[in-house]
């Protein structure tokens, strides 16, 4: 998924990720180097929550989100808002989330187990949490939006600061290496690979997941 494809659903998304400073990795991804991605995940996934260093070919890579603001170019946030919004209650985040993501009028939302329906949102919220399902929180559903993503999508779209530093280790280290086998942050990792000179070898090049 290229998301610079949404200039022509959504006007203004894309002058919004610029403001943002997130055009760096809204382009899709080229080749991905699948050797060093299944190392990198193969090491995380033994990691415990307060370790941050890991070794690839005997190299130490710290697995810390100031790693990621840098590798992305990107300036410190305060999230202050979205923070405050993650504690409060399922049901009051739920209501918070869906005044935003729904449109004003027509089909009420739909929830279910902590989640919300994203067929009855508005175009600009599908295109928006489309957005967070490929590059900040990845999910091949994109159906049932789980209220954590449903609430990303949300401050995202009023504006409010995020610490993309913060959501991408979060994610790199806590869902995927126990629950998922896909490659996700290719264009992340290939970045965090080249910042600490791990050699390349013979590794295997594939081409990136279409939709990350």
């Amino acid at each position: 998924m290229d998301l610079r494809d949404a200039r022509a659903f959504v006007p203004g998304m894309i002058e919004v990720l610029e403001k943002r400073g997130w055009l760096k990795f809204a382009e899709r991804p080229g080749q991905v180097n699948e050797t060093w991605t299944w190392k990198f995940y193969a090491n995380v996934a033994v990691l415990s929550q307060e370790a941050v260093l890991i070794t690839i070919r005997r190299v130490y890579i710290f697995i810390a989100p100031k790693n990621i603001n840098k590798l992305l170019e990107l300036a410190a946030q305060d999230p202050v808002y979205y923070v405050k919004t993650l504690a409060l209650s399922n049901g009051e985040c739920r209501i918070w989330a869906a005044d935003i993501l729904y449109p004003k009028e027509g089909e009420p939302p739909k929830f279910g187990n902590c989640r919300i329906k994203k067929s009855t949102f508005t175009l600009e919220a599908k295109n928006w949490v489309n957005c967070v399902l490929a590059r900040l929180k990845p999910s091949k559903n994109d159906d049932d939006i789980p209220l954590h993503r449903a609430i990303l999508t949300a401050a995202i779209m009023e504006g409010w600061p995020i610490e993309v530093d913060q959501v991408v280790t979060a994610e790199i280290r806590d869902a995927f290496p126990k629950v998922s086998k896909s490659m996700h942050f290719p264009w992340v990792l290939i970045e965090l690979m080249k910042k600490f000179k791990v050699r390349r070898l013979e590794d295997r090049w594939v081409q990136g997941p279409r939709n990350r």
